[in-house]
């Protein structure tokens, strides 16, 4: 049984591949090769729309993290800036007092060497 279809197989398939009426001639009773017109613009519509959601995805995840990055800088920036302002007239006291400091010992030098 298993040799007769076997051979039943093979002779389907010399027949199929090689006559007029074969298999060969009956897949491609048409040929045509693909070009750019028969292929469907959906899956590349779909790959396009999906890339594009990905890009706007990870470039609102950036801006995001920029923004948040800006408040804590621009943070800090304030808080050094107010500590600055809050020194500066401390610095400028320590100056004055210093300068007058070295006033008066330039006094007591030009008076002891006169």
């Amino acid at each position: 049984m298993l040799f007769k279809q076997l051979a039943l197989n093979v002779a389907f398939l010399r027949g199929a591949a090689s006559g007029p009426s074969g298999l060969a001639n009956r897949t491609n009773r048409d040929p045509m090769t693909r070009n750019a017109s028969s292929i469907l613009p959906f899956p590349f519509a779909l790959a396009a729309f999906i890339a594009l959601v990905a890009f706007v995805a990870s470039v609102a995840f950036a801006a995001s993290v920029a923004f948040v990055a800006l408040i804590i800088v621009a943070s800090f920036a304030l808080i050094v800036t107010l500590a600055a302002l809050a020194a500066a007239p401390a610095v400028a006291m320590t100056l004055a007092e210093r300068r007058a400091k070295v006033k008066r010992l330039l006094r007591v030098l030009i008076d002891l060497l006169l």
